[in-house]
């Protein structure tokens, strides 16, 4: 015997849906699981000298979790290569990149990688602090 269907209809207005705080936190919690592979296959797997110097400095979502902009940071600043090579070098590896992930967590679908360049550190510092005013002692 079929049951009958529900002649109750849909209301439409409901609020659409928001993201909660567990939804941003399952974010966080996917951008560390891909630094930390990133970084890994950075540093063993890859073949290239160029982007074995390289490290994570942070993972954001760009605009979600479907796709992420990762910032590069170099581990011995090298002024003879320019960003746009290291990017070139890092699009060029993405396919590898997401391949590796893909391994490393359970999702059904890889996100998109954007990468950027993070600033150095010391460059980074010098511009935000003020330079040092000198004191002058006085004597007694």
């Amino acid at each position: 015997m079929k049951r009958p269907k529900s002649s109750r209809k849909k209301d439409s207005s409901r609020k659409p849906y928001r993201k909660s705080n567990g939804d941003r936190r399952k974010t966080l919690q996917l951008c560390g699981q891909i630094s930390r592979e990133i970084n890994y296959v950075l540093a063993g797997e890859c073949d290239d000298d160029i982007l074995r110097n390289l490290y994570v400095v942070s993972i954001e979502p760009a605009p979600d979790a479907s796709r992420l902009l990762v910032n590069i940071g170099q581990s011995i600043p090298d002024e003879s290569l320019s960003k746009i090579e290291i990017l070139q070098r890092l699009n060029a590896a993405s396919g590898k990149l997401r391949f590796e992930i893909a391994h490393a967590i359970n999702r059904r679908r890889v996100p998109e990688l954007m990468f950027c360049i993070a600033n150095p550190i010391e460059e980074s510092l010098e511009e935000e602090l003020p330079a040092p005013t000198p004191t002058i002692e006085e004597s007694t």
